[in-house]
């Protein structure tokens, strides 16, 4: 998902909240969030990313018949109002201290593509802005991914390095170990902390990562 599309904030690899496809922002009052958006920014079948794409992102997202699993993290924006082509203004029923965190995860999508070719395709077909274009998709198998050359130039994701990537789903950790190891594939993750060793012998590279969930206690 993130290889294909981008989002209008986005959270670095140290989990700081950084510009995306917004480049700026102003909280001009409690309720009321003002994006400026990046210009020049293309999806992948060359449509123009704008404030009609933030409006119809928003809006999908938030259409109870689109049946979102993540639209209860978006129920707070009561309004996206399309100041300009490049300037939006996120209108808020109420005071919404994780917004921010939230808007990493809504991606942006190209409206005429999704209203001309439906939700199907979209999922089965995706195109975003982001830095690797989608090629193929075998269920249970893998996801082809190419370069994107054109990929917008200030993204915390940088440019890509690859001209091609391959995701394949194993769901088990012992024949990811053994994958790796037999260099069939180049990287895994979710290692069982018991196995960190075993690919550290190998004369492999471990690395830990930041993770971006959120935990809430309900205090009764």
């Amino acid at each position: 998902m993130e290889a294909i599309f981008d989002t209008l904030v986005g959270m670095d690899y140290d989990g700081s909240l950084v510009p995306g496809l917004a480049k700026s922002w102003t909280v001009v009052d409690d309720t009321t969030i003002e994006l400026i958006l990046r210009e020049g920014v293309q999806f992948h079948n060359g449509e123009a990313f704008n404030a009609a794409s933030v409006s119809f992102s928003v809006a999908r997202m938030l259409d109870e018949e689109v049946n979102s699993a993540f639209r209860s993290n978006f129920t707070s924006i009561e309004e996206v109002e399309v100041v300009d082509d490049f300037t939006v203004r996120l209108h808020l029923s109420s005071t919404d201290g994780t917004i921010f965190d939230r808007l990493t995860d809504l991606f942006m999508l190209p409206p005429e593509y999704v209203t001309e070719a439906g939700d199907t395709a979209i999922a089965t077909d995706p195109v975003g802005t982001g830095p690797f274009k989608f090629v193929e998709w075998i269920p249970d198998d893998h996801v082809t991914l190419e370069a994107n050359p054109d990929y917008w130039h200030g993204s915390f994701k940088g440019q890509p390095q690859v001209g091609t990537l391959i995701f394949r789903p194993i769901t088990e950790a012992s024949t990811r170990i053994a994958e790796l190891i037999a260099e069939g594939v180049d990287m895994i993750q979710d290692l069982p902390p018991d196995q960190i060793q075993t690919l550290v012998n190998a004369g492999l590279v471990v690395k830990s990562g930041i993770t971006t969930h959120l935990t809430y206690f309900l205090v009764t």
